[in-house]
């Protein structure tokens, strides 16, 4: 297969591409922040009222290979701050009970692997690799967990495989911050997407990558600053519970705002499934 198109269509636009903001009467993000940069203390201390920081220890699950040896966690005071370790671990649990027709249509990166592109001075085109061994072009929907900023967010690849031009293509961020969070983010996520593209050989052109829609639908925020890894992993699993043959970008006001994408009740049951969890089994990590 060809690769993306070189030449004057490899530069990057320098005109700034709009992100759909569901949640705001104007739908469009304009900020934007160097990858890493930590916004006062960090972003969920200082939106919510200078609680302690998500508790996201990068350095827990950086061996993969280590990571996935382990089978037991610390059962501390800590337990509700997932740091990358117990997240991962977490997701491949839920992964566990998500019904067979799903898996058929689904897949989702490793927690460290957003975070790993990024990461000043790690290898690029080993974590492209990685995910070019997932054939995500083959996915209707890609879940990509990220952490950053000592926080939690969602970023869905939706139907990536279709035709740029069909319009079904499009990327959902799902933040329980809100926007305020996620629209530092919308820069590393196109450069990552390019990267993806060009990594798989496809023939798009770098002008229409960049136009993907990226959606930040309004959905439910958290209410401390330990919740976020258990609302990320909450919102993959609604997400995951829909008859959604295709997510179309018209439809997505309607769709977040079903009762179920507010409903703190059934979150916090979901989430008491995880905290019950005293040890964990190796067959977690078969694959």
């Amino acid at each position: 297969m060809g690769k993306v198109k070189e030449g004057k269509e490899k530069k990057r636009p320098k005109k700034k591409i709009p992100v759909i903001d569901l949640s705001s009467p104007s739908r469009v993000v304009q900020k934007r922040m160097p990858f890493g940069t930590i916004i006062g203390e960090t972003s969920c201390k200082a939106m919510l009222d200078n609680s302690n920081l998500c508790s996201i220890d990068d350095s827990a699950g950086c061996s993969l290979s280590s990571r996935r040896a382990t089978r037991e966690y610390s059962n501390t005071n800590q337990k509700k701050k997932l740091d990358t370790h117990v997240f991962q671990l977490y997701l491949e649990k839920l992964w566990i009970d998500v019904p067979e027709d799903k898996k058929k249509s689904s897949t989702y990166l490793d927690c460290l692997w957003f975070h790993l592109y990024n990461k000043k001075g790690s290898d690029k085109t080993k974590v492209l690799t990685w995910i070019e061994q997932k054939e995500i072009f083959s996915w209707n929907y890609v879940f990509v967990p990220i952490v950053c900023w000592h926080h939690w967010s969602l970023l869905i690849l939706c139907h990536l495989g279709e035709d740029l031009k069909s319009g079904e293509p499009c990327m959902l961020l799902l933040d329980s911050l809100g926007t305020t969070n996620a629209m530092h983010l919308e820069p590393h996520i196109r450069k990552f997407l390019c990267d993806i593209y060009e990594r798989a050989g496809r023939q798009e052109e770098i002008g229409l990558i960049q136009k993907i829609p990226l959606l930040l639908p309004k959905v439910m925020k958290q209410r401390n600053s330990d919740e976020c890894g258990n609302f990320v992993l909450y919102f993959i699993h609604l997400f995951l519970q829909d008859d959604l043959e295709k997510f179309s970008v018209s439809e997505a006001d309607k769709y977040f705002m079903k009762e179920i994408w507010h409903d703190y009740e059934q979150q916090e049951t979901f989430s008491k499934k995880f905290d019950s969890i005293d040890s964990l089994d190796s067959d977690l990590f078969q694959h």
